[in-house]
């Protein structure tokens, strides 16, 4: 029997993968790994006799004992191998080191069982596709959701038909427990509405994006692309950075073409950066000195960006809507401020 363990992920996490599966399908090649087949190897076995089955559903028992479910977000994708025949997967933001634990709990417990396995390092990926072409481009931002791994199980592989088809022989579901930490750092974000956004998860694919980055401007022009696909009725969204001699210069950014350079104090961007104080404003016109790059906007909200202590530039959104941002995005927005601080003292 061909044997593997895998961690099985829980549905929104599932529905997730399904949905960035389906955007690559629009632009890449390949053989597409089937939704319900989407899971984490944490060891293949390969050819195992019948006879020593038991044994690795014993190993496992004795591996997940006393282990909790694990939370978990996906990342950005990755590959493996060449261009033109890559394996592309999708890797986790949240949850690596526990998943690299429970994957060598089990390998540990295989060996005790006199079992033998791949011991290619672990690397926490769900497999999207693979004998994918990857020579056509850009790939799409993929969906990065959070979830939970609830369960750990021993499947076998048959490989005869025209796709793989698994079967469980031995499930252990993974002690339920509330995410304790989630929680507390994220009280009070329950969404409410279907324009409500999920600012933790937003602020965790952030940090997935910035992770490896060695300079600044990759790491803010995707940050200004995810807010602007996360963020709905959002005109603008990009960066000013101080320029060294007492003012703001255009960064990245997605919109409408800008102003190049504002003055500190000036408008509502230099204005936040001399306050060092997030700028909420329901009215643009209504704002003394507004400086309108666009005559179409008519709210905006500006949040002040740190490095060292102080503050080396702004995130500026914009909105053709009157009192488009809230108190709620306000302080969410922060927290995605937050998140890009702590990826800027590895960036040059």
């Amino acid at each position: 029997m061909r044997l593997f363990v895998a961690a099985e992920l829980s549905e929104e996490l599932l529905e997730a993968l399904a949905q960035t599966s389906a955007l690559l399908r629009e632009s890449v090649h390949g053989h597409y790994v089937a939704p319900d087949s989407f899971h984490v190897t944490l060891a293949f076995l390969g050819e195992v006799p019948e006879s020593q089955v038991d044994a690795a559903c014993e190993a496992l028992e004795q591996a997940c004992a006393g282990v909790s479910a694990i939370p978990v977000t996906l990342a950005p994708l990755g590959s493996f191998g060449r261009a033109k025949r890559a394996t592309l997967w999708q890797g986790f933001s949240r949850g690596v080191d526990e998943l690299a634990g429970l994957a060598g709990d089990v390998r540990e417990c295989l060996v005790e069982a006199g079992l033998s396995f791949d011991a290619t390092l672990f690397v926490p990926h769900v497999t999207l596709m693979r004998a994918a072409d990857l020579s056509g481009g850009e790939l799409p931002m993929p969906v990065m959701e959070k979830g939970l791994v609830r369960s750990v199980t021993l499947f076998s592989s048959d490989l005869s038909g025209d796709r793989p088809r698994y079967e469980a022989l031995q499930r252990v579901w993974l002690e339920e427990e509330s995410d304790d930490e989630y929680e507390e750092t994220y009280a009070g974000w329950e969404l409410s509405g279907e324009d409500a956004v999920d600012y933790p998860l937003l602020s965790a694919q952030l940090r997935a994006l910035g992770e490896g980055e060695r300079t600044r401007i990759p790491v803010l022009a995707n940050a200004s692309a995810l807010i602007n696909e996360t963020l709905p009725d959002v005109s603008w969204v990009g960066f000013y950075l101080a320029d060294g001699e007492g003012g703001l210069e255009l960064g990245p950014f997605q919109g409408k073409v800008a102003c190049t350079h504002i003055a500190w104090g000036k408008g509502v961007c230099g204005t936040a950066a001399e306050q060092d104080k997030t700028q909420l404003v329901p009215d643009v016109h209504a704002f003394p000195g507004h400086i309108a790059c666009d005559s179409a906007s008519r709210s905006e909200v500006v949040v002040p960006i740190h490095q060292d202590g102080e503050v080396c530039g702004v995130l500026d959104l914009d909105s053709t809507s009157l009192a488009r941002f809230t108190e709620r995005d306000a302080t969410g927005l922060e927290m995605v401020v937050s998140a890009l601080e702590e990826l800027l003292p590895g960036l040059r």
